[in-house]
């Protein structure tokens, strides 16, 4: 005996708990009323998929793996022999240095977009999921008829 959990793990939220999954950080007491007038089956799945959200820690080993990549490319790609910039004019140094600067960041940056992307929506799940917690908790404790009557629904 068990919890018989609606819904699947990783599958694509339904259209009732799609509407409390918001993309923004405008945390409104209507946005968060409304979750907590939704069933307790939506309340369920919106938890759940915001949990899988705010856990998802793959940036960090993302950024690992790219800065070993890195690295390694940095060992594989340095020249034997070091590269002298005496008696080369002040500005050919500095253009070198730019077109090194632009081509680090050329090489990285398609690394770099979407781990802050993925780190912008773990913020948004953790705040939401907070935010939420916080309705859910507040009306277990609301007196009243109209908290008995929340309470027996779920």
């Amino acid at each position: 005996m068990g919890i018989d959990y609606p819904f699947n793990m990783g599958s694509k939220p339904s259209a009732e708990s799609s509407a409390h999954l918001h993309k923004d950080l405008d945390i409104s007491p209507a946005k968060v009323r409304a979750f907590g007038d939704a069933t307790y089956r939506t309340q369920l799945q919106v938890l759940a998929e915001l949990r899988i959200r705010s856990g998802d820690d793959t940036t960090s080993i993302e950024y690992a793996v790219a800065g070993l990549l890195l690295g390694f490319s940095a060992l594989i790609f340095a020249p034997a022999k070091a590269v002298s910039l005496e008696g080369l004019p002040w500005w050919v140094s500095l253009v070198g240095g730019a077109l090194l600067a632009l081509l680090f960041v050329a090489v990285l940056f398609p690394f770099l977009i979407p781990q802050a992307l993925r780190h912008h929506r773990r913020r948004q799940a953790i705040a939401w999921l907070a935010a939420y917690e916080d309705e859910i908790s507040r009306r277990r404790s609301m007196g009243g008829r109209e908290g008995r009557v929340w309470r027996m629904g779920h």
